[in-house]
């Protein structure tokens, strides 16, 4: 089968790009031809039809309504390779709603694992720090999440994200989370939960000799980041040579680090930049606990899933599809969002060894939610259901 898998791609490569990754290599490995069609930023500038975009504000207001780029690369996929079906994964930022236009008859499945789709802000959090419980409208105006500007522009430009979501054959949801978001914008959607990253045999638990967190993610506000500093800084006092690892980057890098140095945590905390799986999994396979702090409802969390995979103990906001995959006292502990206390007296309870006294999950919760979040047969599932729409 010929699939064209069409996809924003972010420069440093997120969850739904390692989602991505992982399905791509899966689906050729079992024979189909598949093609991407990607923004020419991070991994997607190695892509099959390479789209041009750009980062400046005055340039993305035109392209994230009609990019021609896009519609050009769509076009020549079309006339040239005649796909049997497209996989549709993130469009809005930089290839716009015309890139599916473009593909004239060829159908298509729409695989959503953000809020994007249904907030103009992708984020469905206030700039108060709650979250949006009221579909986008008006109410991104009152609220203060765009200026008018903006908001005018983003009334042409969701008719038009709209017009396409409803034009695809099928929508799958990463979590039951996102999929009654969607529901509550008039968006129906199947279930698909995300595969977890495969982990080679029984995961192994080599704890360091003090009590190590790990945090893997974007250097943003919506990650709860700065929660996840002040809160280790008061673990500290009770696990005085327990360390943190920050792994990622992003636009608070450069203030995160000032802040733990005004914190007096600079011989504890460990700035690393983005790595590869392996290296993540060998931080993972030592760490004591694998923290996400989020502010926002994560739509469902790959990075605690992985983690549990792995049978390290995960420490996550108790919102969003992060209660999916998090079991309280099961395979981690639930704290409320962007609560200081709570957090480091969940990182203390971890650290002291009063939770989870062997430092892993065991070996068949992991075993569990690696079955439920297999690979392979997410694969086959979802390789099935575009043969059906092909």
């Amino acid at each position: 089968m010929r699939i064209l898998v069409i996809n924003d791609w972010t420069p440093t490569g997120g969850g739904t790009e390692r989602y991505l990754e992982l399905v791509i290599d899966t689906l050729r490995r079992r024979g189909d031809d598949v093609r991407v069609l990607a923004a020419a930023v991070g991994d997607g500038a190695a892509s099959d039809y390479p789209v041009a975009t750009s980062d400046r504000a005055a340039a993305q207001a035109v392209l994230q309504l009609a990019n021609p780029w896009a519609i050009r690369a769509a076009r020549r996929a079309v006339r040239d390779w005649r796909p049997d079906v497209a996989l549709v994964v993130m469009f809005e930022m930089r290839l716009s709603p015309a890139v599916i236009r473009a593909l004239g008859r060829v159908p298509f499945v729409l695989s959503v694992a953000y809020y994007k789709p249904i907030c103009p802000t992708g984020l469905r959090l206030l700039p108060d720090g709650r979250l949006c419980e009221v579909r986008a409208g008006r109410a991104c105006l009152a609220s203060g999440c765009l200026g008018r500007a903006h908001w005018l522009r983003d009334q042409v430009r969701y008719a038009l994200i709209r017009r396409e979501i409803d034009r695809a054959s099928a929508v799958f949801a990463c979590s039951a989370h996102l999929r009654d978001e969607l529901a509550a914008a008039g968006i129906t959607a199947e279930v698909a939960p995300f595969p977890a990253r495969p982990a080679a045999g029984v995961p192994q638990r080599r704890l360091t000799a003090h009590p190590t967190f790990l945090y893997a993610g974007r250097f943003a506000p919506e990650k709860g980041i700065e929660t996840l500093v002040a809160a280790f800084a008061q673990a500290r006092a009770s696990l005085p040579g327990a360390r943190l690892r920050l792994v990622g980057g992003g636009p608070l890098e450069r203030s995160l680090g000032e802040r733990v140095a005004e914190l007096g945590l600079g011989d504890a905390v460990d700035m690393l930049h983005w790595c590869d799986h392996e290296r993540l999994d060998m931080l993972m396979e030592d760490a004591w606990a694998v923290v996400v702090p989020s502010l926002w409802a994560e739509p469902l969390g790959l990075v605690a899933l992985d983690a549990t995979v792995r049978r390290v103990p995960v420490v996550a906001s108790d919102a969003g599809g992060l209660r999916e995959i998090v079991q309280d006292g099961v395979n981690g502990i639930l704290v409320p969002r962007g609560e200081v206390a709570p957090l480091a007296e969940a990182l203390v309870g971890i650290g002291t060894s009063e939770l989870f006294p062997t430092g892993s999950i065991p070996v068949e919760v992991a075993a569990r939610v690696a079955g439920a979040h297999d690979a392979e047969r997410y694969v086959t599932w979802l390789r099935r259901r575009l043969e059906e729409v092909a």
